[in-house]
């Protein structure tokens, strides 16, 4: 079940929290030779260093850490929990067994790092307990607070709340903000395969707005596996991509 619609991170500073962001990460295995502990205890002391828990920082948002785990990964999956991440299990919103297109079907196994499992990054959209969550790779830190980025997502859910946003966050190509902002990315051009007219999302760090509708509105596109061979999902060239 998602947590509950209170929940707060119990080290923040309540009269000058904003709202409470939940921080995930994915873990789809247990690696060999690389103990979790480090990289889950460092990215989550940068998150508290630019969070309202810190009064240096600036921030008016409080943090709550998760780790979205799949059961292949149960084995290692307290090393995070003993350094302050909320452990939720989590199987593929889809077995691959269920989905209708042979080709997804039979290559998405051996896909990238991490084959199916990569889809369990998609259960961030179901803590909706947080208006806010923030998806990243253990490989990640945080150097600055990312308010501007949250109120942005906040005051466009209001009308005309979003006017101090869109002088405030710079968008490619001199674009307006959308009247609401659901989700940021970021692309990921070491990626770029030459001939390619498109560029992948870089899937270690994702914002988004977490909706049950978006959860079950992407796990519908993977049950019916319309990922066509060297054009990527619809056939319409965005793709494929390393772990797409």
């Amino acid at each position: 079940d998602p947590p509950p619609a209170d929940a707060t991170a119990d080290n923040a500073q309540s009269g000058a929290v904003r709202a409470t962001v939940a921080y995930a990460v994915s873990l789809t295995g247990c690696p060999r030779d690389d103990p979790l502990t480090d990289g889950g205890a460092v990215l989550k002391h940068s998150i508290h260093l630019q969070s309202a828990s810190n009064p240096g920082s600036g921030s008016r948002y409080g943090y709550r850490m998760y780790a979205i785990v799949h059961p292949a990964a149960m084995e290692c999956a307290s090393q995070l929990e003993e350094v302050g991440y909320e452990l939720l299990v989590r199987d593929v919103p889809v077995p691959v067994g269920e989905i209708r297109g042979d080709f997804l079907r039979t290559r998405v196994v051996d896909n990238g790092c991490c084959g199916e499992k990569e889809y369990i990054k998609l259960h961030a959209y179901t803590l909706i307990g947080h208006p806010i969550v923030v998806h990243l790779d253990l490989d990640t830190i945080i150097l600055r607070p990312m308010d501007v980025l949250f109120d942005a997502m906040l005051d466009t859910a209001t009308a005309g709340g979003g006017e101090r946003a869109a002088t405030d966050i710079p968008i490619m190509f001199d674009k307006p903000l959308p009247p609401r902002v659901d989700a940021y990315f970021t692309r990921d051009y070491n990626m770029v395969k030459p001939g390619k007219p498109h560029v992948g999302v870089q899937g270690g760090f994702l914002v988004l707005r977490p909706s049950m509708e978006v959860y079950n509105n992407f796990a519908d596109i993977i049950r019916e596996g319309n990922f066509v061979e060297g054009k990527g999902w619809g056939g319409l060239g965005y793709g494929p991509f390393y772990g797409s």
